[in-house]
């Protein structure tokens, strides 16, 4: 379990909150890793078992930025290029852990955009370059969400 490392103030005020998740088979299971971003182009990593700083977009591919080592003699400023996905019009609750892909397409939650991303990532279409993926879902802001903020819970 991590605490966000974020004020909640900031977090509150963030445009979109974001949970890493990861993939098997047609499964996407929850990570206790969350992003915070104001666009698409730019993630801040907020809480974690992670040292990720952040994911930012840069001529037009994804590169993920650790959290700077200082070194006795040297500064090491660790990164590597990222698949990104996510869904641009699905929000999740923030207390799901698994989001079945197949269920999402057949119970029609999907825009025809995301429908198409999730179709080519159950297909490995996506990922022609075999760059490791961050799955990143946008978390709806909701009621319970707000709540657990305000008791400033543990996740």
């Amino acid at each position: 379990m991590a605490i966000f490392d974020k004020s909640i103030e900031d977090i509150k005020e963030s445009n979109k909150l974001y949970r890493e998740f990861e993939k098997k088979d047609k499964l996407f299971t929850s990570t206790n890793n969350f992003f915070i971003s104001e666009d698409v182009d730019n993630f801040t990593h907020i809480s974690g078992e992670t040292n990720e700083e952040s994911i930012q977009k840069i001529d037009n591919e994804y590169t993920l930025f650790y959290n700077v080592e200082y070194r006795e003699k040297e500064i090491v400023k660790n990164q590597k290029k990222v698949q990104l996905f996510f869904l641009e019009d699905y929000d999740c609750d923030i207390e799901e852990n698994i989001i079945d892909a197949k269920k999402l397409i057949v119970e029609n939650n999907l825009t025809i955009n995301d429908n198409a991303k999730i179709l080519n990532e159950l297909y490995g279409l996506h990922n022609l370059q075999k760059k490791e993926t961050k799955y990143l879902f946008k978390i709806r802001k909701n009621n319970f969400m707000n709540r657990q903020f305000n008791q400033s819970i543990v996740l």
